[in-house]
């Protein structure tokens, strides 16, 4: 199994504590198994790449879980049924609304919208990159790289982070914040077992935001 059991919500943990704002609930029912996904509630959709699923970690993990592993695998065991449920059960509590499992089960990534301090998104960069750089879980966290994304200009923060299924192996991760609106901004998260060479770039550009009228 992989060793980013943990990872994703140890890292959220670390980073988060705003509030999610919702409105009103995504019309078509947990999990994702392709395509574009909307989220109306939180104002944003998220387009699932190919070997990917979705999951509303706001719902009923556990029943979505059971359903992601019998089409990875109709012979899963309730071992990878708890897999899953480990992966996203609780990170609600840490603002995120959506998470992204790769069918290898190598990868995961959580999107939030978020409510926050009304500051300069460079100087919330410099905030979230502190918070990494003064945990002891973190290794090689770097300077927040400002990058342009399909939701607007942003930034990037790349780091190790030990989860605590395996605190002597850190594993890489990677951070891309965007600010909607002064007060409100997103965040996309994504953990591995090996860091991509996009650093996971493909799945933060299928982030959108959507209007107030979707």
């Amino acid at each position: 199994m992989s060793k980013r059991v943990g990872l994703l919500s140890g890292l959220l943990v670390l980073t988060l504590g705003f509030g999610a704002v919702a409105q009103s609930p995504s019309p078509v029912p947990p999990p994702w198994f392709g395509g574009r996904v909307e989220m109306p509630e939180y104002g944003f959709a998220v387009t699932v790449p190919d070997g990917w699923v979705a999951v509303d970690v706001m719902g009923d993990v556990e029943s979505q879980a059971r359903t992601v592993a019998a089409v990875l695998d109709p012979d899963a065991s309730a071992d990878v049924v708890h897999l899953v449920t480990e992966e996203f059960s609780g990170i609600w509590d840490d603002g995120v609304q959506l998470g992204l499992l790769e069918d290898s089960l190598d990868s995961a990534c959580g999107f939030g919208v978020f409510s926050g301090p009304e500051m300069e998104l460079s100087a919330l960069a410099d905030l979230l990159s502190s918070s990494l750089s003064n945990a002891d879980s973190v290794t090689d966290p770097e300077w927040p790289r400002a990058i342009e994304l399909s939701a607007g200009p942003g930034f990037l923060i790349a780091a190790s982070f030990a989860g605590p299924d395996d605190p002597a192996d850190p594993g890489p991760v990677a951070l891309y914040v965007v600010e909607r609106a002064a007060g409100s901004f997103s965040m996309v998260t994504c953990a591995g077992d090996e860091r991509p060479g996009d650093d996971w770039l493909s799945i933060a550009e299928s982030f959108e935001f959507l209007s107030a009228e979707e």
